[in-house]
């Protein structure tokens, strides 16, 4: 086992900026237009928001399973504390946009 992962592994911070970053705009993109989306097209915006949520939750396992080897305690606490809550914020953002795509599927 890598002794001092922060070394071996600088990506470790830059995932929560990913998460919040691209991912995050994706899914607030996808969010603001599920309303006013042709109804045809609909299903697309929730595949989207569906991926985007999907590979959020792909980065914060990449750096949770690292997590545990990280010997800066504050770093792993604020890293830790950032993932919770970007993923929530995510989760938020994909819900309202699968409940818009099922209110436009008449389900």
């Amino acid at each position: 086992m890598v002794e001092d992962l922060e070394r071996h592994v600088p990506h470790l911070g830059v995932v929560g900026h990913q998460v919040d970053g691209a991912i995050g705009d994706a899914l607030r993109l996808c969010a603001e237009i599920a309303p006013i989306t042709d109804p045809n097209m609909v299903s697309d915006v929730g595949t989207g928001a569906l991926l985007a949520n999907a590979g959020a939750q792909a980065a914060a396992y990449n750096v949770r399973i690292n997590l545990p080897h990280i010997t800066d305690q504050d770093f792993e606490a604020e890293t830790h504390t950032t993932l919770t809550r970007l993923l929530e914020e995510c989760s938020e953002l994909a819900a309202a946009v699968a409940a818009e795509v099922e209110r436009s599927l008449g389900s």
